[in-house]
């Protein structure tokens, strides 16, 4: 897939009735990009993106595109240029702020997460990753009731986010709120078992009540 966009040229430059074509299939390398960051495949994602701001170097969604496709393959500092000047490009781009939120938090600069996910809640009232972000953000810095409220907010938007109901539940433990955690957690772990932490505060929850037959079931997945 790296050696695409040179033989995309090479035809181009050889068959002058494929420009058309050419920039017709440009025109999808967004969505072809962000379906290849669905399936995992962020190499062929970064090289999507990267074709297409070839031949738009100011495509703001392109940057945001390939930074979200770097963030997921753990290439801090690219992910950082592109979200950064994707902001630059278009200062309206929620996506953008909500992407640098989330690789801020990746990097434990929570004040530096809260104000890009603030930003992006800003431009996008009805954006779940923001919120979620943000709550994250405050649960790490230990801001459990605006935590919370975030959370809450990201929940009603879509009750189907499970790191909603996880940063919640950890929240509520937080504050010794065992009932509240306990069913936050539960409902995460329905909607995604692959979070480790919230089978084993689940158990603490249990362990605070003296019910620790229940809580050594709780801490093994595979006893539930």
């Amino acid at each position: 897939m790296k050696s695409f966009p040179l033989v995309e040229v090479t035809l181009a430059i050889a068959i002058p009735v494929f420009c058309f074509a050419s920039n017709v299939f440009a025109e999808d390398e967004l969505q072809q990009g962000e379906l290849a960051i669905e399936r995992g495949r962020f190499d062929e994602a970064i090289d999507f993106f990267s074709f297409k701001l070839d031949i738009d170097p100011k495509n703001a969604a392109a940057h945001t595109g390939r930074g979200m496709a770097y963030l997921r393959k753990g290439d801090v500092k690219n992910a950082l240029n592109d979200f950064t000047e994707a902001i630059r490009l278009d200062p309206k781009s929620a996506r953008a702020y909500a992407g640098r939120a989330r690789l801020n938090l990746g990097l434990h600069e929570n004040d530096k997460a809260i104000t890009d996910a603030s930003n992006a809640v800003q431009l996008g009232p009805k954006s779940t990753d923001a919120y979620c972000l943000r709550a994250a953000a405050r649960l790490a810095k230990k801001q459990y009731e605006f935590a919370i409220k975030d959370a809450s907010q990201a929940i009603s938007l879509d009750p189907g986010n499970a790191e909603a109901f996880y940063v919640r539940g950890w929240s509520k433990f937080a504050q010794r709120s065992f009932d509240g955690a306990f069913s936050d957690l539960t409902q995460a772990i329905g909607l995604n078992q692959t979070i480790p932490d919230a089978f084993y505060i689940r158990g603490l929850i249990r362990g605070t009540k003296n019910d620790l037959w229940n809580a050594v079931k709780i801490l093994a997945p595979q006893s539930n």
